[in-house]
């Protein structure tokens, strides 16, 4: 079954224990968000038009996620593994990736990301010629 929640704010929700599979979250303002708190048991979901600043995907397990049109500055994603993770359009602007694994990533029309590549499994992931200065900055 999917799960379809458009337009909320869940800013400081209490995530802890919760499951989220087969969810899309449409319009939501999610700021601060413990995704590290879910149930860990195979997670998937989908964020389009959301903001996430300031959120923690901090060891979180998820496979080939969707972020699409996202605000997702200051979110942290160390010890994450994203495999397959595409972010559509998205604004990582200070987020944070350190020990993510993130193979087969799709970074190709994100945007505002800067990050170590040697600290991070980035296997056979996608990049804009632009989004390529965000790699070489550090």
């Amino acid at each position: 079954m999917e799960c379809t929640f458009i337009g909320c704010d869940l800013s400081n929700a209490h995530l802890k224990n919760t499951s989220i599979k087969e969810t899309l979250f449409e319009n939501y303002k999610m700021l601060g968000l413990r995704f590290d708190h879910c149930n860990p048991i195979l997670p998937s979901f989908e964020f389009m038009g959301c903001t996430l600043n300031l959120s923690s995907f901090y060891q979180v397990k998820i496979k080939n996620p969707t972020f699409n049109d996202c605000k997702l500055m200051e979110v942290d994603f160390t010890d994450a593994e994203a495999t397959g993770v595409n972010f559509k359009q998205c604004n990582l602007e200070k987020a944070i990736f350190e020990n993510t694994r993130l193979e087969k990533a799709d970074y190709s029309s994100a945007y505002g990301y800067s990050f170590e590549p040697e600290k991070n499994n980035i296997r056979n992931a996608k990049f804009s010629k632009e989004g390529d200065i965000g790699l070489l900055a550090k």
